[in-house]
């Protein structure tokens, strides 16, 4: 479930094509979340971002017996989160 200010998504592609629309961006079907996503993630790993802490925030699964039970600390993706925001930092200013 994806959910936008407290109420869920009814369709994550209308929605991503509405966010295209009002950035300006192509409205072709290869700039779509799932590009957005991979950028990132090549980005983030590109920077020494742990596998578990990317994995984790992407929401992929991790296997092994203690990811299972092991608890996490809450700002174990903290990592993750400061990345991200460098980045879109970075975009905002025309850099990448």
């Amino acid at each position: 479930m994806v959910e936008y200010k407290g109420r869920p998504v009814a369709s994550i592609r209308q929605t991503w094509n509405k966010a295209k629309k009002a950035l300006g961006w192509p409205m072709v079907r290869d700039w779509d979340a799932k590009m957005l996503r991979h950028t990132l993630s090549k980005h983030l790993r590109a920077t020494g971002v742990p596998w578990p802490e990317l994995q984790g925030q992407l929401g992929h699964s991790i296997s092994g017996q203690t990811e299972t039970y092991a608890e996490y600390e809450p700002d174990y993706l903290g990592r993750v989160q400061a990345e991200i925001t460098n980045y879109i930092d970075r975009i905002w200013q025309g850099e990448t």
